[in-house]
């Protein structure tokens, strides 16, 4: 086979080997991959800036993934509209950013105007947020200056020795200052070893040496402990993780070296980790259910094992048709502090399988439960029966009496009388109720009208076209003459 290809292109018989051997293997590996991103639907939001320090008119590039409960990326199963609020002070400006189903992150491009530590949140009711602080300097100005204050006055420099007269800045007399800000600020944290407190460290201007900071961290792990700011660079970060659910404190003990701060801000921290839901469990009681009957939807709370896992607040579970129509009945279930469980009722509108997830605040259902609806017999035959009276009655009413135009109306009656209860199934007549054909009262009363009002129609359309004879008008009788 490879004497096809001349001498000097001839591929070595290894590469192909190892060529058709990895394209074996990717084939191989490919439905474990497609398993595991099942197993691991996105359930949290992730934060990161493109800078983390840019001047006031600059545009904040802030790059927005969705991730799992293990902290890595996913691809979104759906489309996710992320809102963003950026916060400075008591100031606060709102941003949307969409998350395209088959993607993991997105960018946002969000212009900064004003000089401060700006906090960025990420908010989505299906995912847990992720906040971020990002610093904007005044317009102008340059690495090195103090810019906790100002704008900072300069001296004018003249060299006596004929060099010409240039701008320099004076040297800062401003003591050095530390701030310390924690991502928890504007974000909920699962015990999962992997969920990140991000502990930032900013400086008003550049460190002179290179500075350590000493955090205690209560036996959680925050890494790197010393936080090393570089000579020459005005901040740093660290990441706090913990897998037991619990408070953590956080508290700066001391820097090297010692006593160049003149002021710290935000040295004690208390971090919250919350126990980890990783899934939702949704059971359909029963799964298959006649139109007109309900299916209770059981959501449970699962944790990274698979375990019942009790929150330790109240959280929303919101559920969504993939396929069907139906109603539920709370539409959102409220699952408290403490417990792991909660339903609602769901009533289907029309036949098939209904496909069903549930979402609540970073945990989803690992896939839809079906819940399938089939045609209670009873209930087509009350409709049957109820659209072959209704015309019926609708052509013997009529005189003369036309046995053929009886017969047309029994005929158009029952299926004028399924159309119309198909229309309520799927919500099309506004003001009705699906719930009238949900029950065989309901449906023959409808059926009735149905197949009378379908048959008075027809007739009319018919004699309109001259199908049927118009009966003549009747003859006024003549009085009698008196005797």
């Amino acid at each position: 086979m490879l004497d096809c290809f001349p001498p000097l292109f001839r591929p070595p018989l290894g590469c192909l080997r190892q060529a058709a051997g990895a394209l074996l293997l990717s084939a191989l590996l490919a439905p474990v991959v497609e398993a595991q991103r099942g197993a691991n639907p996105p359930v949290r939001l992730a934060l990161t800036v493109k800078q983390q320090t840019i001047r006031a008119g600059e545009v904040a590039e802030i790059t927005v993934a969705i991730r799992d409960a293990y902290n890595r990326d996913r691809e979104a199963p759906k489309e996710y509209n992320v809102r963003l609020e950026i916060q400075l002070g008591r100031e606060t400006t709102e941003q949307s950013v969409l998350i395209r189903a088959g993607t993991s992150s997105s960018l946002a491009r969000v212009p900064m105007r004003t000089p401060g530590i700006y906090l960025i949140k990420a908010m989505h009711r299906e995912l847990r947020e992720d906040a971020i602080h990002l610093r904007v300097r005044p317009e102008g100005s340059s690495r090195g200056e103090p810019w906790w204050i100002w704008p900072q006055p300069r001296l004018l420099r003249a060299s006596w020795t004929g060099a010409p007269v240039s701008w320099q800045p004076r040297p800062s007399t401003q003591p050095l200052e530390l701030i310390l800000l924690c991502s928890c600020d504007g974000a909920k944290l699962s015990a999962n070893g992997s969920d990140k407190a991000r502990i930032q460290a900013f400086l008003n201007r550049e460190a002179p040496v290179d500075i350590r900071l000493r955090f205690y961290d209560d036996e959680a792990r925050l890494q790197p402990n010393p936080l090393v700011i570089p000579r020459g660079q005005e901040q740093a970060e660290a990441y706090l993780t913990s897998d037991v659910p619990r408070a953590v404190r956080v508290r700066y003990i001391s820097s090297v070296p010692p006593n160049i701060f003149g002021s710290v801000e935000g040295g004690d921290r208390r971090v919250v980790f919350a126990p980890t839901v990783k899934e939702i469990q949704l059971t359909p009681s029963p799964p298959r259910i006649p139109l007109g009957d309900a299916s209770e939807l059981q959501v449970s709370l699962l944790g990274l094992n698979g375990q019942i896992v009790e929150t330790d607040e109240a959280m929303e579970v919101h559920f969504t048709i993939e396929s069907g129509l139906g109603d539920f009945k709370p539409e959102t279930v409220v699952i408290a502090s403490g417990d792991h469980f909660g339903k609602t009722e769901f009533k289907p509108r029309s036949t098939g399988v209904m496909m069903i997830s549930a979402a609540a605040f970073g945990a989803r259902t690992r896939e839809a439960q079906a819940v399938e609806v089939i045609t209670p017999k009873a209930v087509l035959a009350w409709t049957l029966i109820g659209g072959l009276i209704g015309g019926l009655l609708a052509g013997l009413r009529r005189r003369p009496l036309n046995l053929t135009e009886a017969g047309i109306s029994a005929a158009t009656g029952p299926a004028v009388a399924i159309i119309l209860c198909l229309a309520c199934q799927y919500g099309l007549i506004p003001n009705v109720p699906a719930e009238i054909v949900s029950n065989w009262l309901g449906v023959f009363a409808l059926s009735l009208l149905a197949g009378w009002g379908g048959a008075e129609l027809l007739d009319a359309m018919l004699r309109l076209f001259g199908k049927f004879s118009t009966p003549p008008p009747a003859q006024p009788r003549q009085a009698t003459a008196g005797r």
